[in-house]
């Protein structure tokens, strides 16, 4: 799962909450965040021509997961 981890902090925010939905909605439940962190999604060149283009990176943030298989108590 990614999202970009960018923007205003209501922004990051909200892209997380879907996150979280769209893993739970994978798992048909329960799931476990195995690991997390941000990774660069490379650079984009913004500009009307070469003299005045700037390269911008942009920010993922990654969540590793996997679902868990809840068991009935006995």
């Amino acid at each position: 799962m990614k999202y970009l981890n960018e923007g205003a902090d209501f922004v990051r925010k909200s892209r997380r909450e879907d996150a979280y939905r769209q893993m739970h909605a994978a798992c048909g439940g329960a799931y476990r965040i195995e690991s997390e962190g941000p990774r660069s999604g490379g650079s984009v060149l913004v500009g009307a021509n070469d003299d005045t283009a700037v390269a911008l990176d942009t920010e993922y943030w990654y969540i590793q997961f996997s679902c868990v298989q809840l068991t009935a108590a006995k």
